[in-house]
């Protein structure tokens, strides 16, 4: 059995030398004067060597200890040295699988393109409401319990639609997690149940006295032609947001139906449609900027403030 005071003074020498503790364990001591601590065990017949660490920042009692923990484990069947690895292992994993770093592959993987408004809205939920509380901690050990906490403090904050929303994105971070095979639950959709629902309040139909100052403010409208005209047909419920400046000629031209919107739904021709189409290609506003339309007929004039809006 060794001392603290012998380890201490144990002198260099021209070899590598050992002095052996008991139970297998033994400093080395090599020329250079460092030392080291050594487990020798016996695994399914096969001799085995473990590092327990450098003296003297590892002391004889903290060797002791560990070794004492490798022989226990010995005794329940488990190799120290392979259950060393796989610690190793599991590290890297939960430092390279944190909710943050799986959430910000999850937005490349969704966004290929992230300079769109709506990617950069969900990353800026995801930094602002998530990544403060959850985004260091390993995907796999996120408590239920911690999630809820993380959302609440969104809904005690009065923010409910900001909370429902960014719950959808959480939700679908965790859907690619399952189908990366990272997690096997979904805990958005675990813990559904507890969170609050925003109350919907839809806005109320004009009284015939507001129908009429809206109507007279709507006539005075000094603003961006286009933007009246596109307030107009909307007005008409007939959305013409999305309409390539191609359909509007193959429109004008009556070479086939109207298409209407992002989704693709089409309107028939119409006199009405054709007079507001016409109306808009006669603007002189339309003429200055048409040239730089590239998808769309009504769009917005670009403010670095407030974004890039549809009129309609």
């Amino acid at each position: 059995m060794l001392i603290e005071l012998e380890c201490k003074n144990f002198e260099a020498k021209e070899k590598n030398y050992k002095k052996f503790d008991g139970g297998g364990m033994f400093l080395l001591i090599k020329p250079d004067g460092s030392k080291y601590w050594r487990l020798k065990y016996t695994y399914a017949g096969k001799e085995e060597l473990l590092a327990l660490g450098v003296y003297p920042e590892v002391s004889l009692k903290d060797a002791r200890k560990k070794r004492d923990e490798y022989k226990r484990q010995l005794k329940e069947g488990f190799d120290p040295v392979q259950k060393k690895r796989q610690e190793k292992t599991e590290l890297k994993e939960n430092v390279a699988n944190t909710f943050e770093n799986i959430a910000l592959k999850w937005h490349k993987h969704k966004w290929k393109d992230s300079v769109k408004k709506d990617a950069k809205l969900e990353l800026s939920r995801l930094k602002r409401h998530i990544f403060p509380y959850l985004g260091s901690i390993p995907i796999k050990k996120i408590a239920a319990q911690q999630l809820i906490s993380t959302i609440r403090n969104m809904e005690d904050n009065g923010i409910l639609s900001e909370s429902q929303k960014t719950r959808s994105i959480v939700g679908q971070v965790f859907k690619y997690v399952i189908a990366t095979k990272r997690a096997e639950h979904n805990l958005i959709q675990d813990t559904a149940g507890a969170y609050k629902q925003p109350n919907v309040k839809h806005h109320p139909n004009f009284s015939e006295k507001e129908l009429k100052e809206f109507l007279k403010t709507f006539a005075d409208f000094k603003g961006n032609p286009i933007t009246k005209l596109a307030l107009k047909e909307k007005h008409g419920k007939r959305q013409i947001r999305g309409v390539s400046p191609a359909s509007v000629r193959d429109y004008i031209n009556k070479t086939g139906l109207f298409p209407v919107g992002k989704q693709g739904e089409r309107l028939p021709r119409n006199e009405e449609h054709m007079k507001v189409i016409q109306q808009l290609l006669s603007l002189p506003e339309y003429q200055k900027f048409k040239m730089e339309i590239k998808e769309v007929i009504f769009q917005t004039n670009i403010n670095k403030n407030c974004g890039n809006a549809h009129l309609i």
